[in-house]
């Protein structure tokens, strides 16, 4: 009877402090503090961040003052100065805080509070210095708001500067060829797309038609600023790495990753098959890139037998343009008698830039204000009337128009 007696006093003493803490707990003044998330155009030098709070002051209250400072990295940014006016912290005594690498303010007053109506408390400003960086973030360093002030509790939130990039399409490049039985022949493999995509390495994987051909060697040019490392082949597919030797640096577009080197079986029929890239996976985080697409090339092989050609339409509609790189001409042949043909050239985005008709071979004089990059050209044979298309397109190729 005693113990029940005793037990139940102590349930209920129990009770009691968990109410009167649970009580204490929900009356107590919380300010939370956030520095402020700024997203910049590229270019910019000046930067300006708020710090900015709310309050929750269920009790009396005086925040005469604070003692804040923020932390970042003097690589990428300098801390300029430290603004009062107009904030929060305008009426009260204040001072600021440029100690690299932080940032910040201090007030203290005799009487006045800040304005808690206003919801900032001060505003930082920074210099870029430098202006590739994606994103630096900045962290509080020292959080100091006496008690006496009545701040039961201090919540605070780190900050960032982010520099808005544009994304980047990039798509890898073959081109296609018309090779003989038990030959070997190079395929270079380029990576295209706009400058901007900040590349370091990239990882390629093209499919492998061992009936057709067999691999025999992945190559880099002379003088090349890529290293092509981790070559894995197996029975359906090549893959390699593609990587700057300046890790510091970004892989200028368009750029050739490599040459394969594939060697031709003997075969009885002509045959054509596709060559592109079946993965592209940019390995560097930085990089910034929207999609990664593939062209594709065939590569036909010629075949020893008298027999019908399989897909002999595409083998046969193979053509040449030159030079390539072209600057002020370029010249069009086809690899078999052709009639009248519907030609279309396009930009790197899809945009069509010229179109004519024309009986190969036939050259071009290229428009002075035709924007210098990479064009897509595609060829299609055309009817009596030469007005319409009676079939796709049956050839292409591209070109690098260098003013």
């Amino acid at each position: 009877m005693v113990v029940s007696k005793t037990m139940k006093a102590l349930s209920t003493a129990v009770v009691v402090l968990l109410t009167v803490w649970i009580a204490e707990a929900r009356s107590q003044n919380i300010l939370h503090l956030a520095i402020d998330t700024v997203t910049v155009a590229p270019g910019t030098r000046d930067v300006f961040v708020d710090v900015k709070y709310t309050y929750s002051f269920p009790n009396p209250h005086k925040v005469r003052g604070f003692n804040l400072h923020i932390g970042y990295d003097p690589r990428q940014l300098t801390g300029v100065d430290v603004l009062f006016e107009g904030t929060a912290s305008r009426f009260i005594t204040h001072y600021r805080v440029l100690q690299p690498p932080e940032i910040g303010g201090v007030a203290l007053d005799g009487n006045l509070e800040i304005d808690l109506s206003n919801p900032i408390l001060f505003t930082n400003r920074f210099s870029v210095v430098d202006t590739s960086i994606d994103t630096t973030f900045l962290r509080w360093t020292v959080l100091d708001i006496p008690t006496e002030f009545g701040v039961d509790q201090i919540v605070a939130d780190p900050g960032w500067i982010r520099i808005a990039r544009p994304l980047v399409d990039i798509r890898t490049h073959f081109i296609g060829a018309k090779v003989s039985n038990d030959s070997a022949f190079d395929i270079p493999v380029s990576l295209l797309g706009n400058p901007g995509a900040r590349i370091q390495a990239v990882r390629v994987t093209v499919p492998m038609d061992t009936a057709l051909w067999w691999f025999d060697s992945l190559t880099t040019d002379s003088g090349s600023k890529i290293v092509d490392t981790g070559l894995v082949v197996s029975k359906t597919s090549i893959s390699w790495t593609s990587i700057l030797k300046d890790s510091g640096q970004y892989l200028e577009l368009p750029s050739l990753l490599g040459r394969l080197r594939l060697h031709a079986k003997t075969l009885r029929d002509t045959v054509c098959a596709p060559m592109f890239a079946s993965a592209i996976q940019v390995m560097n985080r930085e990089a910034l890139i929207r999609s990664a697409l593939s062209d594709t090339a065939d590569i036909c092989i010629s075949g020893t037998g008298s027999t019908q050609a399989v897909n002999a339409e595409r083998a046969n509609a193979i053509f040449s343009v030159w030079p390539n790189p072209a600057a002020t001409k370029l010249h069009f042949d086809m690899s078999r008698t052709a009639g009248l043909q519907r030609l279309k050239i396009y930009d790197f985005i899809g945009h069509l830039a010229f179109e004519t008709q024309m009986v190969p071979p036939w050259t071009w004089n290229i428009p002075s204000d035709l924007a210098s990059g990479w064009y897509d050209v595609t060829v299609s044979e055309l009817g009596e009337d030469e007005l319409s298309s009676v079939s796709s397109s049956v050839a292409h190729a591209r070109f690098l128009l260098i003013h």
